[in-house]
């Protein structure tokens, strides 16, 4: 069936699409095996290649023990565990001077802010998605506007005065959510038809239960898809998600060639307004053919048959030793009718730990003694095998037990460690590339999103201080295609060592006149994504440790402490000085509270909101009327 972007999609053209995806023509061949075996492996249900002892026909069997090291996990979990926040997205200012800096870095707060949002710390897509793209080489998502999240909306109401909606509009868009939506696809039934269309169409299936289906979509769009008993809401549906970049469909299939087409329905479809496919595929480390199998590539792709050799000799070195400690025995008794009447040992069913009884004349010598059967030896070399393949699957990895904070031999110089740690780094440079360009094209993706729902999104930070960020349409537009990141893995060491670089820099700079400005420096050098925002915070810093700063404070604090103390002891003012005077308060506040009284500011005099402002040290200066602190939250918007 022929593809049109802006025709809206029909089931019979997700039902082609989706068959020719999972047949072995395209994905579902190489690619497929490749990522069932890395899943398979990261939680231990691989099979352990051993002998086959269970074969029909075999009268004697033994039960091979299944040891693993689990290396594969303990990488993906490690490199995973060094991309643990979201890569800082920088905007490049459009034009010169500081209006440009100012909104560029607006962006970049409202943009890092929302990311952060989106991704709580106990269900994050984005760490979620950090690790399939160790695993399985990329990661896939979906983030569209989020319209539910606005379902309350105001609309102005008949007879309302337009002042009076847009004063209720603007207090009700202040505290609204994020209309966003950010959800991690399984990657590994998230693909494009072709690697050459990545960017133009896209496809996601997964299992889910009559259950889901009727949390995720109305009555009214299923249409009696499920009908209403426990038997439906407990069976399995495929749901199909189908984006390109003008609409965004949902679907229920049939499984490959299992019933009718007739049961394909499409549950929703809708025009998504993103300018792009609303589902990603995000690369981690990718190699030179792009082929479905061989583009892609997980951490540890090279260190599986490493890991799988090492299971082996692992597996079986626990069957020997099984032995060792319940060994087999066998016996030579001379007793009548030990072995009863038409009974034959070769018949019975021996274990480990069983005594097998033979009978005297067997060996020919008719004695009567018990000794352990022959037990194997799994021994040194097998030991070292294991070893070795997974030393050798670490380094090809990258995933150096220096990362995890291991401590090397005794007498081994720091800086040695040290240099394993930055080789290895080096060796995940790609990966961090693509973590960043992962985290660029989310912020893209949101800032779409914001445009094409067409309102200023407010966004309060976090810790719910300060004044709130703003996301604005209008603004978006035109920064959106200068988003930058690169995410640095940085020690505590290596971080203290770039600040230290910087200073440098930019003491030589300004004795040399080198015309480099500390914004660069700061941003370049010194990984501070966001020097103007620095700067105004360093000012507001200076301010505070200002003499007329430190003496409003005091004051207050004083005030504070003294309200709490006459409130606790139920004293007042007068009380106070005269605890002072006999030496019965700590020294501190006993000398803050004599000067309060010398200098008329008595604290006493609650009604006076006057007491305790700060003032000029000169005696001529001014005298503020109002109590505030000289700082402010200058340039934060």
């Amino acid at each position: 069936m022929p593809y049109d972007a802006k025709a809206k999609p029909k089931k019979e053209y997700l039902r082609e699409m989706l068959e020719y995806i999972q047949s072995g023509n395209a994905w579902g061949g190489l690619q497929k095996r490749l990522d069932d075996k890395r899943i398979e492996m990261y939680f231990d249900e691989d099979r352990v290649p051993q002998e086959d002892t269970q074969a029909r026909g075999r009268r004697r069997k033994i039960q091979p023990e299944r040891m693993t090291a689990n290396e594969l996990r303990r990488e993906v979990d490690l490199i995973t565990s060094l991309f643990p926040y979201p890569a800082e997205i920088g905007v490049q200012p459009i034009g010169e001077g500081s209006r440009g800096e100012t909104i560029a870095e607006r962006v970049e707060m409202a943009l890092n802010e929302a990311i952060d949002q989106l991704n709580p710390p106990l269900d994050s897509p984005l760490m979620r998605e950090r690790w399939q793209m160790c695993l399985l080489g990329r990661a896939a998502r979906m983030i569209v506007p989020g319209h539910m999240y606005w379902w309350d909306f105001p609309y102005m109401s008949d007879g309302e005065s337009l002042d009076d909606w847009d004063k209720r509009h603007g207090d009700w868009v202040q505290k609204a959510p994020l209309p966003v939506t950010w959800i991690d696809l399984p990657a590994e039934s998230t693909f494009p038809p072709t690697l050459s269309r990545m960017d133009e169409e896209l496809l996601s299936w997964q299992k889910v239960s009559g259950y889901d289906l009727c949390t995720m979509f109305s009555p009214k769009e299923l249409g009696g898809l499920i009908e209403d008993n426990s038997e439906a809401y407990q069976s399995d549906y495929t749901l199909v998600i189908y984006s390109n970049q003008v609409w965004l469909c949902y679907a229920v299939m049939r499984e490959y060639s299992e019933q009718p087409t007739e049961l394909d329905k499409i549950i929703r479809s809708q025009e998504h307004g993103l300018g792009t496919p609303a589902i990603q595929i995000t690369p981690g480390v990718v190699s030179g053919r792009k082929e479905p199998g061989r583009y892609w590539q997980g951490v540890s792709d090279a260190s599986i048959a490493l890991i799988e050799a090492a299971n082996r000799r692992l597996s079986e070195a626990s069957t020997a030793s099984k032995f060792d400690a319940l060994p087999m025995f066998k016996s030579w008794a001379q007793e009548n009718g030990i072995f009863g009447e038409g009974a034959n040992a070769d018949n019975n069913i021996n274990l480990s730990g069983d005594i097998i009884p033979l009978r005297p004349e067997m060996d020919g010598m008719g004695k009567e003694d018990i000794e352990p059967l022959f037990q194997p030896r799994y021994g040194e070399k097998t030991l070292a095998m294991a070893q070795f393949a997974l030393a050798r699957a670490e380094r090809n990895s990258g995933a150096v037990e220096a990362l995890e904070g291991a401590t090397g031999p005794s007498g081994e110089p720091a800086w040695s460690r040290n240099s394993i740690i930055e080789q290895s780094k080096m060796k995940h440079s790609r990966l961090a590339q693509g973590v960043s360009a992962a985290d660029v094209a989310a912020a893209d993706q949101i800032s779409r999103c914001i445009q094409a729902f067409g309102e200023d999104v407010y966004l309060t930070t976090q810790r719910g201080k300060g004044p709130k960020i703003v996301l604005r349409p209008d603004d978006l537009k035109d920064y959106r295609a200068v988003l930058k990141s690169e995410y640095k893995m940085k020690l505590p060491v290596s971080r203290r060592a770039d600040i230290q670089l910087g200073v440098s820099v930019m003491e030589q700079a300004k004795r040399s006149g080198i015309p480099i400005s500390p914004a660069w420096v700061m941003e370049n050098v010194m990984d501070i994504s966001q020097p103007m925002e620095e700067f105004k915070r360093s000012i507001t810093w200076q301010l505070l440790q200002s003499e007329e700063s430190m003496a409003f404070y005091k004051k207050l604090l004083v005030k504070e402490s003294e309200m709490d103390l006459a409130q606790d002891e139920g004293m007042d003012m007068v009380e106070l000085l005269e605890l002072a005077e006999s030496g019965q308060l700590p020294p501190q506040i006993a000398e803050q509270l004599a000067g309060l009284a010398t200098g008329g500011n008595q604290l006493g005099n609650r009604g006076d909101r006057r007491a305790g402002v700060p003032f000029s040290t000169s005696p001529t200066g001014p005298q503020p009327q109002q109590e505030m602190p000289p700082a402010s939250n200058a340039g934060v918007y």
